[in-house]
């Protein structure tokens, strides 16, 4: 989807994704896109099969599919909604990850 669409769970087995059909206006017009099954192999089991996950790229040297640097950047943009409502503007993700770095006591986070 990338900037341009979205996709939401509804937090069990359902799967929507839109992208942007046509801008203009107060809201853009959205396109239904199919998303496609994937095998999940072992990945399935909510929490269970995400640790399985991870126990398996810690002894095999792989990467978790839910490797914590992306969770820097989710909540680099959880803080950059927040300030953005706070000053009544939108702001630059950059600013909002020196508020994330600040509110984890400084550092760069990639450490």
């Amino acid at each position: 989807m990338g900037e341009r669409g979205s996709l939401c769970w509804d937090g069990a087995d359902g799967f929507r994704a839109q992208v942007v059909a046509k801008t203009g206006g107060f809201y853009s017009e959205l396109r239904d896109v199919e998303v496609p099954v994937c095998d999940a192999g072992d990945k399935v089991g909510g929490w269970t099969g995400s640790i399985r996950e991870f126990i398996r790229c810690l002894r095999t040297g792989g990467t978790p599919e839910t490797i914590c640097a992306d969770n820097f950047k989710s909540l680099t943009m959880a803080f950059g909604a927040v300030e953005s409502a706070r000053r009544k503007m939108s702001v630059q993700v950059s600013s909002a990850w020196a508020s994330v770095l600040a509110t984890l006591g400084g550092g760069d986070g990639m450490q």
